[in-house]
């Protein structure tokens, strides 16, 4: 993996996160659940990668767990997400049983850019 990308799990959902926006969201799935409580332990985002009437897309943003409002025994959970500011695209990747969707993020650019008129 190059320096400028890094892999993070992916949540495919009808929705677009936008700037500043907190979303709530409730974690039911297996697999969503083993991957957000990774999140939790690892203070790491996931991205939501937008899921419309067409199928599955390509782009889609980073996201954080902003707060758990609830936490059942089963793992299942109420929490709040909001965006962070990286693009995602998409790849996907095989965990323990669970196959869970992965992509690269874009770094920051070390070297700004700039046009002049």
């Amino acid at each position: 993996m190059s320096e400028l990308e890094e892999s993070f799990p992916l949540f495919p959902l009808e929705l677009v996160l936008l700037p500043h926006e907190v979303v709530p969201l409730h974690i039911f799935e297996e697999r969503y659940k083993l991957m957000i409580g990774s999140c939790l332990e690892q203070d790491s985002e996931f991205g939501i990668l937008w899921l419309s009437d067409d199928g599955l897309r390509e782009v889609g943003c980073s996201a954080r767990v902003a707060q758990v409002l609830e936490r059942a025994e089963d793992g299942r959970m109420n929490m709040r997400s909001c965006r962070t500011p990286r693009e995602t695209s998409s790849s996907s990747t095989t965990t323990t049983r669970t196959r869970i969707p992965t992509c690269s993020k874009p770094r920051a650019s070390a070297t700004p850019t700039s046009s002049s008129t």
